[in-house]
C-alpha cells in the first residue's frame, strides 16, 4: 500500500511539473497554435515563444509539430519590419541594424522566407546616416543652387563606393552640371577672352549676362566683367562684350587673331551697343560655372 501511494504521488508530481503530462515539444506546440489564432502579429507576441524554443533540449526540438509555423511567423516579423522600413522610402541606421540582427539569428531553413531582404542587402558597407544625408542635399537641389554646392555634390558622389553610388539617383546633379545654350556661349567668349590674357592663371570673372538675339540678329550677345594682368604685369578691372553665334563661335575672333588685332577687338564697342540695343532678357549666369568650364 505505502509503495503504491507513493508511485501515485510520484505521477502526480510528474504531471504537475510537465503541465498535466504534456511534454515540452507538447507546450511549445500548443503555445505556437495559440499565437497563431491571434490577429494582431508582434514581436511582443512572439518573444516569449522564443524563449521556451531556446529552453527546450534537442530531443525535445525534434518532436515538435508546428516548428514550419514557428518559422514562417518569426519571418513574417522579419518581412513586416522590412517593409514598414522602407515605407517612408528612407531606411535609418537603427533599422537596418535592427533587422540584420534579426536575419542572422534565423536557421538557414527560414532566410528563403523573407520576403523583401535584398533591399536590405543593397546597403551593405553602406554609411546609411551619410547616404541619407546626401540625398537630402539632392532633393533640396533647385535653380537656386549655386553651382559651387553642385560641384561639391558632384565631387562628394565621385568618392563614394559602387554600393552607396547604386542607391543615389544623381540625375538631378547631372542635369545641373550640363550647360544650356546660353553658358555655352559664354563659355566661348570667357574661353577666347581668356586665351587673350597674359596670365591665364591670373583670369578672373566678375560677373557674366547674355541676351539670346538669335532669331533677331543670330547671336548671343556675351557681356563679360573680368580682371586680369596687363602687358605691363599689373592687375585690370575691364569690360568686354561679344557676338557669338548659334554654333557657339564667335565668327571675328580668328580674324582678329590672323590680323594682329585682337586687344583692339576685346575693346570694340560693336558688339556693346547691339547688347544694348537688343530687348531680349538680360541673364546673368553663374561665374563659378562658367570658369569650370572654361579651365
Amino acid at each position: 500500500m505505502k509503495k503504491l501511494i507513493v508511485w501515485s504521488m510520484g505521477v502526480l508530481l510528474c504531471m504537475a511539473l510537465t503541465g498535466c503530462g504534456q511534454s515540452p515539444s507538447s507546450k511549445f506546440d500548443k503555445q505556437i497554435s495559440e499565437l497563431l489564432e491571434i490577429s494582431d502579429v508582434s514581436w511582443e507576441l512572439f518573444e516569449p515563444v522564443m524563449t521556451s524554443y531556446k529552453e527546450l533540449s534537442d530531443d525535445e526540438r525534434a518532436k515538435i509539430k508546428n516548428y514550419d509555423d514557428y518559422e514562417k511567423y518569426w519571418t513574417l516579423l522579419i518581412s513586416n519590419d522590412i517593409e514598414s522600413a522602407f515605407s517612408d522610402k528612407i531606411l535609418t541606421t537603427e533599422e537596418y541594424n535592427s533587422i540584420v540582427k534579426k536575419y542572422s539569428e534565423l536557421p538557414d531553413s527560414a532566410t528563403d522566407l523573407v520576403v523583401g531582404y535584398e533591399k536590405i542587402k543593397k546597403y551593405d558597407g553602406v554609411d546609411i546616416d551619410a547616404l541619407n544625408e546626401f540625398n537630402k542635399k539632392i532633393q533640396d537641389v533647385d535653380e537656386q543652387t549655386s553651382f559651387s554646392n553642385i560641384l561639391e555634390y558632384f565631387t562628394e558622389y565621385g568618392s563614394m563606393n559602387s554600393s552607396t553610388k547604386a542607391l543615389i539617383n544623381i540625375t538631378k546633379i547631372q542635369a545641373a552640371m550640363e550647360m544650356n545654350d546660353l553658358e555655352k556661349a559664354a563659355v566661348e567668349a570667357c574661353s577666347n577672352l581668356r586665351s587673350a590674357m597674359k596670365s591665364k592663371a591670373d583670369f578672373q570673372l566678375q560677373s557674366v549676362t547674355v541676351k539670346d538675339d538669335t532669331e533677331k540678329m543670330n547671336f548671343y550677345w556675351v557681356l563679360i566683367k573680368y580682371s586680369g594682368t596687363n602687358s605691363f604685369g599689373g592687375t585690370i578691372d575691364d569690360t568686354s562684350c561679344f557676338g557669338i553665334t548659334p554654333e557657339f563661335e564667335d565668327p571675328f575672333w580668328g580674324l582678329s587673331q590672323i590680323t594682329g588685332k585682337t586687344n583692339t577687338y576685346i575693346k570694340s564697342a560693336t558688339s556693346y551697343l547691339e547688347y544694348e540695343k537688343s530687348l531680349q532678357p538680360e541673364i546673368a549666369l553663374d561665374v563659378d560655372k562658367i570658369m569650370y568650364y572654361i579651365e
